[in-house]
């Protein structure tokens, strides 16, 4: 048995332990998980500082390397995001409907804890926080696997959080880190460990999730590929166009909300793309488009090459995104469906027709009117935090915070009742 089997058999039986105790002690392991954090921070960055150091030599990109960092600033921010979970209501617990049957028979549907949550995750070593502050706040315990480029910031967090779980009583067994390796033996171990892990959720790009999703034998959400796109209509505001989309493609490129393809209306072109253009090109977008949106770049002064069909499915999670015009509002839905990811999709129009209509049709996750698709975030929508955003539909759809991590049972009570 490897260490990823060992580890999941470990939080396995630590699991009903966490999933009875109570909505305050709950709580107050997570706080003091993040006050760990604070009180841990040169640790954890000077930890990140190898990851960092290692993620240059190798020749990550920039926004990955900006993803992968942890600066005190972030720390901070992730120990308020976990307190922010630790003061949520309870997710356990919850009657969500209740009737008495004809016999006498009371019939309660209640939330309760999935069990054992695995995660596996590349380098984004926020992610070993988020995951075991949503897993305990949902009465869980949890296996996080991170990858090899953030390998010293995750085992930093994790063990600084172990500690703390178990200053307030629960296992420390409840959270778990398990080392990545090269052949990737500790996954497949996770992917096969039916009877020890209720849900795999994999957090991470396109790759890893596909190979989760594809392999796994125990119950799994697929997250995260976000190929997004903003979608100029014909009666798009420009100013707001060109913010909008110069947010959503470069405040974080390499996050799965940054949009990677913009869609203008043909007939609006000449009016609204310039502008819009000049823009990303300042801020060293490189930019790929269809042939009219090329002949605008080129009597704009923007640099531009022609995109190939694959550019319109590609998600770069890099300083680069493809053009392409479409006729009307039903081309860009008929576009959007066919090549998003069901993730995060935006229109930028003063049309409350196309809006409703965009709303209505396109299939994601999250659909926006004049707003950037960053938005997309579990903190942002007052989650606290996530453990991923699902892009299925089965059982959770978006930013998956702590209510996401339960499912339910019925509690029925009698009096004597037999059939």
């Amino acid at each position: 048995m490897g260490e990823a089997l060992s580890k999941a058999r470990l939080a396995h039986e630590a699991a009903p332990v966490v999933a009875a105790a109570g909505s305050e002690t709950r709580s107050e392991a997570i706080r003091l998980c993040a006050q760990a954090l604070r009180d841990g921070e040169a640790k954890i960055v000077a930890a990140n500082g190898q990851d960092l150091e290692r993620a240059r030599r190798d020749g990550m990109s920039l926004p990955l390397q900006d993803r992968l960092a942890l600066t005190p600033e972030r720390v901070a921010a992730i120990a308020d995001a976990m307190d922010e979970v630790a003061g949520q209501p309870d997710p356990l617990g919850r009657v969500l409907s209740g009737h008495v049957l004809n016999n006498g028979l009371s019939v309660e549907k209640v939330t309760v804890p999935l069990g054992t949550v695995a995660v596996i995750f590349e380098a984004r070593p926020n992610v070993t926080a988020d995951a075991l502050a949503l897993c305990l706040r949902s009465g869980n315990a949890c296996v996080l696997k991170g990858g090899s480029a953030a390998a010293a910031s995750c085992e930093a967090i994790a063990e600084l959080c172990r500690a703390a779980v178990a200053k307030a009583g629960l296992p420390a067994d409840a959270v778990q880190y398990v080392s990545d390796d090269k052949t990737h033996s500790q996954t497949a171990e996770l992917l096969s460990a039916t009877g020890l892990i209720d849900v795999l959720i994999p957090r991470g790009g396109a790759g890893l999730i596909h190979s989760c999703v594809q392999n796994a034998k125990v119950p799994t959400i697929e997250t995260g590929t976000g190929n997004c796109h903003v979608y100029l209509h014909r009666d798009a505001d420009v100013k707001k166009a060109v913010a909008i989309v110069a947010n959503a493609k470069t405040s974080r490129p390499g996050t799965c909300n940054s949009a990677e393809s913009l869609l203008v209306d043909a007939c609006a072109a000449e009016d609204v793309l310039p502008p819009v253009l000049r823009e990303l090109s300042r801020l060293g977008v490189e930019l790929v488009g269809d042939e009219l949106v090329c002949a605008i770049a080129a009597a704009s002064g923007v640099p531009m090459s022609a995109a190939t069909v694959d550019d319109w499915g590609r998600e770069y999670l890099d300083l680069k995104m493809s053009v392409r015009c479409v006729e009307d509002v039903e081309e860009a839905i008929a576009h959007v469906n066919r090549y998003g990811t069901g993730h995060s999709e935006a229109i930028v129009t003063e049309s409350y027709a196309a809006s409703q209509a965009f709303l209505a049709r396109v299939d994601a996750a999250a659909v926006y009117v004049n707003a950037s698709t960053r938005f997309t975030d579990g903190g942002v929508f007052g989650l606290g935090g996530e453990i991923g955003i699902s892009t299925q539909k089965l059982h959770a759809r978006g930013p998956m915070g702590a209510q996401a991590l339960t499912t339910t049972k019925y509690l029925v009570r009698g009096s004597g009742q037999v059939r």
